[in-house]
């Protein structure tokens, strides 16, 4: 788990082996030593003052993120080829040209989207591309990954609701004297000790193992929080 400014991400152990990530504890340092399917990278969880193990990212892990994401890239840019090379067998070298001429009109008026760029086709000038080599180019093409790219955006995040209220100064005020009564009550030989507020009108009691005045005090502390 990793933990800033209300930011958590939590690992499952069952997930990270499914993804072929193998994990070690280390009993003499409490800790847990968490590696890639390559075993390239290590990622070392240690013990919080909660009793969890988090781990804070640093430089070398955003840089193992980094390559990793380029190499995702590659592979489908690599993928995106071989489809395309496969798709150009079938087709005649003619409509090849066609398509490279209707793919060259396609860009040069912004790599609109098909179904925009029919209704306006027939108001450009000087134009002698015909509309069916504009569909061919994206039957043998496909879709325009460099275009895809320039255009996609992020997923907004979702918004963050701070659910603290602030309390006005008069409200504050007015309630910072507070009166407690308490008492003893038994039910079937349990002692129970009670408080009321009179300011609040409000009334909670907790059970005490005997009488002896230690637990009262962890008693009323327990009521007045």
């Amino acid at each position: 788990m990793h933990s800033t400014s209300f930011l958590t991400n939590i690992l499952s152990f069952g997930n990270l082996r499914e993804l072929g990530w193998k994990m070690e504890y280390k009993c003499n340092e409490d800790k847990f030593l968490v590696s890639d399917p390559d075993q390239s990278f290590v990622v070392e969880f240690h013990s919080n003052e909660d009793g969890l193990y988090a781990a804070k990212p640093g430089p070398k892990y955003f840089r193992f993120i980094e390559t990793k994401i380029r190499q995702k890239i590659q592979e489908n840019e690599t993928i995106f080829l071989e489809t395309l090379n496969e798709r150009l067998h079938t087709f005649s070298e003619e409509e090849i040209e066609r398509g490279r001429k209707g793919r060259k009109l396609y860009h040069a008026i912004s790599a609109p989207d098909l179904t925009v760029m029919k209704k306006y086709y027939n108001q450009l000038c000087d134009n002698d591309v015909p509309w069916e080599d504009i569909v061919l180019a994206d039957k043998i093409f496909g879709w325009d990954v460099s275009t895809a790219k320039g255009r996609w955006v992020k997923k907004r995040p979702n918004r963050v609701m701070y659910e603290e209220i602030h309390i006005p100064r008069e409200l504050l005020t007015q309630n910072s004297r507070v009166e407690v009564c308490i008492d003893l009550m038994f039910i079937n030989n349990c002692v129970f000790l009670l408080q009321q507020q009179l300011t609040k009108l409000y009334r909670s009691c907790a059970s005490l193992p005997s009488r002896a005045s230690k637990y009262w005090a962890t008693a009323l502390k327990l009521l007045m929080r």
